[in-house]
């Protein structure tokens, strides 16, 4: 009788796996990368921000859950993108702005199926 039980209980583990397994497989063949990718600014005109005024930079996106954000600067003069420290929100916020903050940012946003990036151009206008 002691076997029957464990055999039984075996099975129920083994079925409850597969189940798991099924289920996560089903999710991967419906799961959608990150689509429709963009970036709005906190109300600047042509992208221009003034001298030592704050802005906020909101990346938005469609596609399955959980997904992971990630930012990016390229300044005008270089010829590479570098990631910006515990940038990893929907929002990036450019404080005191000065000429140094010229140039890309970028939102990159992926989850386990994928990922797909917008580029947005910053100004600072001198006042």
């Amino acid at each position: 009788m002691l076997n029957v039980l464990r055999t039984r209980t075996l099975c129920y583990v083994a079925v409850q796996s597969y189940c798991s397994l099924k289920s996560m497989l089903m999710t991967s063949l419906v799961a959608a990368p990150p689509s429709n990718v963009n970036i709005t600014d906190s109300g600047l005109t042509a992208n221009t921000v003034r001298f030592n005024d704050t802005t906020t930079l909101t990346c938005s996106a469609a596609g399955t859950d959980p997904l992971q954000y990630a930012w990016y600067y390229k300044a005008s003069y270089r010829y590479y993108r570098t990631p910006l420290p515990g940038a990893n929100s929907t929002n990036y916020t450019v404080y005191s702005a000065k000429s140094s903050d010229v140039g890309e940012y970028t939102c990159e946003v992926s989850n386990w199926a994928g990922k797909s990036s917008e580029t947005y151009t910053l100004h600072v206008q001198c006042k």
